[in-house]
């Protein structure tokens, strides 16, 4: 009901890939011919990666793919990736070198830091919420999960006990609700909590001593 009545359809889909089928011609067109694999950025308007065709600006909206690429490895490209690597450098910057706290652990972003962080020598502790999430992340060799779907106090204490053992001073959190007041709870003094996702709907349960 917020939106506007002139804002409809609405095509969802931010990034994805296909093959091209047509061009306008031109210099530019030389970068992507017809046929080959790209992925996309949709940037706003009528268009949405779930659509069967989108017309894309062929300099700054499309990347060429290598030819021994997947197709399916190029529908997410930009979004997921540019954010594990923004996760870590912002994590640089602030000095939370040694480790850092990642809720919604289990998705393509969660990782995807769980294979770039090894490269930086530093450790995720990530937060997710069921048994078979943790599987997943321990087939790709993630070593510090935390389930949340136990009691509240236990995985509070399991989480508080790896943070302050690992040295983490910061927390990207996806998940908001009440999980970012969990989060600023088992923080060391001066620790940060970037908040980046809303899952769970606005961010509460926060202690204003915190």
């Amino acid at each position: 009901y917020l939106s506007k009545a002139d804002s409809y359809p609405i095509v969802m889909g931010l990034e994805g890939c296909g093959v091209v089928v047509a061009t306008g011609g031109g210099l530019t067109t030389y970068r992507c011919p017809v046929g080959t694999k790209v992925g996309f950025v949709c940037g706003g308007g009528k268009q949405g990666s779930y659509s069967q065709y989108v017309t894309m600006n062929a300099i700054t909206e499309i990347f060429p793919m290598p030819d021994d690429v997947p197709i399916e490895d190029c529908a997410s490209f930009m979004v997921n990736p540019y954010t594990a690597v923004g996760i870590l450098d912002t994590s640089q910057q602030a000095g939370s070198t040694k480790a850092i706290v990642h809720t919604a652990a289990a998705s393509q972003v969660g990782q995807m830091l769980n294979k770039l962080a090894p490269m930086q020598d530093m450790e995720i502790i990530n937060v997710v919420r069921r048994e078979e999430q943790k599987i997943l992340l321990e087939e790709l060799g993630a070593k510090h999960i935390v389930v949340t779907s136990g009691e509240e106090e236990v995985w509070k204490k399991e989480l508080k006990d790896l943070v302050k053992e690992l040295g983490a001073t910061c927390a990207f959190d996806a998940v908001a609700g009440d999980m970012t007041g969990h989060l600023l709870d088992v923080m060391p003094i001066k620790g940060s909590v970037y908040l980046y996702g809303a899952l769970a709907g606005k961010a509460g349960n926060v202690n204003p001593s915190d």
